[in-house]
């Protein structure tokens, strides 16, 4: 047994281990020491977390119709779905604790990321890019529109917890220093 979510996938045989690579479905999928990927975003200069948190964005928006093979869900429960799908992967518990409907916004705090909490307490600056990626692309995708992440406390910065808030781009104010270290205008 691994844990609620993967043992359904165990037992329906859709997590596969073929020409040395494991498969989820049909995606690929890795294990790998957590410490690998947080010593890159830990290391990584402004530029180069915006990099990273683009590319992750846009692949969670272009692998969630493989990962959502019967689209039941859409939405917030899309979203959470998503989140479900990344919690039982090991990036942390992410619980959405806010979500304004009307104006498509949201509050997420992740507990136990595997990223942030390797080097507690010993950053300067946030360091989740991953999971800011994942979360604006699952949010992009559900919505169909295009949001942005910024992360607001880490672990790495003494936080007991990560927080992340979800926006439109044109939402976010670019007169703090946090922001346009983590997302570019759209201009």
């Amino acid at each position: 047994m691994l844990n609620n979510y993967y043992d359904k996938f165990i037992f329906t045989g859709q997590i596969k281990f073929k020409d040395s690579n494991f498969f989820l479905i049909d995606i690929p999928i890795l294990i790998l020491p957590a410490e690998l990927l947080a010593d890159l975003l830990f290391y990584s200069s402004h530029e180069q977390g915006k990099q990273i948190y683009s590319s992750v964005k846009k692949s969670v928006k272009a692998f969630l119709p493989a990962l959502q093979a019967k689209p039941k869900y859409k939405g917030i429960s899309l979203v959470n779905f998503v989140f479900d799908f990344f919690s039982s992967s090991g990036f942390g518990k992410l619980n959405l604790v806010n979500f304004d409907e009307e104006k498509k916004r949201a509050i997420i705090l992740v507990s136990s990321s595997p990223f942030s909490s390797f080097f507690k307490n010993k950053s300067k600056k946030p360091i989740d890019h991953i999971l800011r990626g994942v979360i604006a692309g699952a949010f992009s995708y559900a919505f169909e529109k295009d949001f942005d992440c910024v992360e607001t406390k880490c672990v790495s910065m003494s936080s007991s917890r990560c927080e992340f808030i979800v926006n439109s781009n044109s939402e976010f104010d670019f007169s703090k220093k946090n922001t346009q270290n983590q997302i570019d205008p759209v201009l």
